[in-house]
């Protein structure tokens, strides 16, 4: 059983970015939280030393995903609109 690449559509690779940058402002403002004691205690240092592992993880990955917008972008089919191809009919019926 051989293994196949998945193909996502250009508004799936944005939805994964678009997560991926969700994810990285809530670790950062956790990281960046002055008052985080207040809410954790105890384990605010755990709680920052998580949320920045988790910031490290997405920087990581979010530059293959934005990779994946673009090549998903250029690869996607451009359809013309009616008066695009209006437009070109015209010229060629003109010519």
């Amino acid at each position: 059983m051989g293994l196949k690449k998945e193909t996502k559509s250009f508004g799936d690779n944005v939805d994964d970015l678009t997560a991926t940058l969700g994810r990285m402002k809530t670790n950062l403002d956790l990281v960046q939280n002055i008052r985080l004691g207040d809410a954790f205690g105890s384990l605010t240092a755990d709680v920052k030393g998580l949320a920045q592992g988790m910031l490290e993880l997405d920087r990581a990955s979010e530059l293959k995903q934005l990779n994946g917008v673009i090549d998903s972008f250029l690869n996607k089919e451009v359809k013309e609109s009616w008066g695009q191809q209006f437009g070109r009919w015209h010229l060629l019926l003109v010519w």
